[in-house]
């Protein structure tokens, strides 16, 4: 992904509440992805599900 795309969404994961803002130093703003946000917690349980279905195999192939 872009850099321009990126800063053209981003936007909206902060409407959506799939980021939030956690602190603001001087201008800038810090963010922390909302772990409480429904979306995000499927996306967790996919990254877990795939790690460790990827892991199985890997453990398949390793040599006795």
């Amino acid at each position: 992904m872009s850099e321009q795309t990126f800063y053209k969404y981003f936007p909206e994961l902060e409407e959506y509440g799939i980021v939030k803002v956690s602190r603001k130093i001087g201008k800038a703003k810090l963010y922390r992805i909302n772990v409480e946000h429904p979306l995000v917690k499927i996306l967790r349980e996919y990254e877990l599900k795939l790690s460790q279905e990827m892991a199985g195999k890997a453990k398949m192939k390793k040599p006795i």
